[in-house]
């Protein structure tokens, strides 16, 4: 009996470092497996960097022309707009043009983008060339203009001119 009350205390033991080699190994298959887990969200996070770092080196191909844009941009934003200078820009650009302007329309002001709107409705009538300069004139002029919708008809009444019905934005600081 004597030997076997000292293998009682070597069989507890034994037991205890089993249950606790047990243990740590099952903390290390699942720390094992959340590095694993993580390791994966990094490199798809490191394929997502790679990603925008390619496309941000694609837009550095276009840096000076950007800057180009943003510059022209800033010239033609005014930082202020008065609805009279509006008036008398439109007025001297159909003026100049040959377009005879019928009406004016001043929309409600926004504010789109740290940018201020202002909308417009514009009724002229003219004849086609005139009609295509005045666009291009709008469009490429001293303030920066954007047309949102256009209708075209023909005069019935005066051969040869047309009915230009236009939405306008103009923008400015």
């Amino acid at each position: 009996m004597k030997m076997g009350n000292k293998i009682v205390p070597f069989l507890i033991l034994a037991a205890v470092i089993a249950l606790l080699l047990l243990v740590f190994s099952v903390t290390t298959i699942m720390g094992i497996s959340s590095m694993n887990l993580a390791i994966k969200q990094e490199e798809e996070a490191y394929q997502a960097n790679t990603k925008t770092l390619n496309e941000l080196r694609q837009l550095a191909e276009y840096e000076d022309e950007f800057r180009h844009s943003i510059t022209v941009m800033e010239r033609l934003i005014p930082e202020q707009v008065k609805d009279s200078d509006v008036l008398n820009q439109i007025n001297s650009l159909c003026k100049t043009i040959g377009v005879d302007l019928i009406e004016v329309g001043f929309g409600d002001r926004a504010v789109i983008s740290s940018v201020n709107v202002l909308p417009l409705k514009l009724k002229m009538r003219c004849s086609f060339f005139p009609c295509m300069e005045l666009i291009e004139a709008m469009t490429s002029g001293e303030q920066l203009m954007r047309i949102d919708e256009m209708n075209i008809t023909r005069n019935s009444e005066t051969s040869g001119y047309l009915s230009v019905d236009m939405s306008v934005r103009m923008f400015y600081k």
